[in-house]
């Protein structure tokens, strides 16, 4: 089957599943998920988004502790027992939902009531679709890494955990940034073919650090002459990036 069949196929499926899914409690389905397992349902929640990792939780109060500094990027600071785990789509764009993070949103998806993942939450829906349905509900203190590419040329950049297992990846334009959850690991910056140009060792990130932006609560990285370098706030703030 051909690309475009398949974009096709993916698009009916969806409008098909989101047309019949049952409208569920969220918490009548976080404390019965067996009974709605491999059923299409729709359910409404507070979206924690960052990069692969999708989190719903019943209420603001609760998807606050998604903030917890250092242990997010292990789970551990994450209440399984009150939190839904949504798994994106496998041809999805690593950070295409990032935009729905800290906002009530309305998930339709496939439940896996036996997909308990490495979080052990009560069980996993399978994203179907995703509508959004307020602003974001409060400022996050998740410190974040802004990458921006100050080369001729477009690149990808990867970024790599200390197993090494990749957590994040986006290209970027010439001038274009990007900001994600880093975590102690590798970043790599490779042409759009996947020609190597740069590494970095990313270090345990500080808020001790001269480079930490204690306004916007992150650091920032730039990619120039071939290398990956850090920036100080004061010099990334003519890239007019905020939260």
């Amino acid at each position: 089957m051909t690309p475009h069949k398949n974009a096709i196929l993916s698009v009916t499926l969806g409008l098909l599943l989101a047309q019949t899914s049952s409208a569920i409690d969220f918490k009548s389905l976080l404390t019965n998920c067996r009974d709605y397992h491999n059923q299409p349902v729709s359910v409404v929640g507070v979206a924690r988004v960052k990069g692969s990792s999708f989190f719903l939780f019943e209420n603001p109060d609760d998807a606050r502790s998604w903030d917890a500094p250092e242990e997010i990027a292990r789970g551990k600071s994450v209440s399984t027992a009150r939190t839904l785990i949504v798994a994106p789509r496998k041809d999805s764009p690593m950070n295409e939902n990032d935009k729905y993070d800290r906002t009530w949103v309305r998930i339709t998806g496939i439940v896996d009531a036996y997909g308990h993942n490495r979080w052990n939450s009560p069980c996993t829906l399978l994203l179907v679709e995703v509508e959004g349905l307020s602003p974001p509900l409060f400022k996050s203190s998740l410190i974040l890494s802004v990458f921006r590419n100050d080369s001729a040329e477009s690149v990808k950049l990867r970024l790599f955990n200390a197993r090494p297992r990749i957590y994040a990846e986006f290209d970027l334009g010439p001038g274009e940034l990007d900001d994600v959850q880093t975590q102690k690991g590798t970043a790599e910056v490779t042409t759009t073919s996947g020609k190597t140009l740069a590494k970095y060792d990313m270090p345990e990130l500080a808020r001790s650090s001269e480079y930490f932006d204690e306004e916007n609560y992150a650091f920032y990285f730039q990619f120039k002459d071939g290398k990956i370098n850090r920036v100080s706030p004061d010099v990334a703030k003519s890239w007019n990036w905020h939260r």
